[in-house]
């Protein structure tokens, strides 16, 4: 399964595949990736459900048509059950906010960082 990403990757980019890094998951069956190689890097998913991959790249397109940020679906596999992204970075906002979440007492960057995407949540359900 992991050989679609490679050639997912080098389909794309028009560069061989260098490293390749496991990303821990985030509530899904789908694994994560990020691919690299001369100077690119994107993410790598592998789905085992055909239809939430769908679904997931859909409403991905779906949210870029409509300029909410979420990351570009670059390239899917034939078969639908994997595909490449662009590479957002490694900050995550549950690991931004961990000393609140852990104390009970948001610093003003936390809560600012938790403010701006309350404010962008009613974006995604109404666009």
């Amino acid at each position: 399964m992991e050989e679609k990403l490679k050639e997912l990757f080098e389909s794309y980019t028009g560069q061989k595949l260098v490293e390749t890094h496991e990303l821990r998951s985030s509530g899904s069956n789908r694994r994560y990736f990020r691919l690299s190689g001369g100077n690119v890097t994107v993410v790598g998913v592998l789905g085992t459900s055909h239809a939430e991959n769908h679904a997931f790249i859909e409403l991905s397109r779906h949210f870029k048509e409509k300029q909410l940020h979420v990351p570009t679906v670059l390239a899917v596999s034939e078969d639908g059950m994997a595909y490449i992204q662009e590479d957002l970075g490694d900050k995550v906002l549950y690991d931004l906010v961990a000393q609140g979440r852990e104390s009970g007492e948001y610093s003003s960057y936390e809560c600012g960082l938790l403010c701006k995407t309350m404010e962008m949540l009613p974006r995604f359900q109404f666009k």
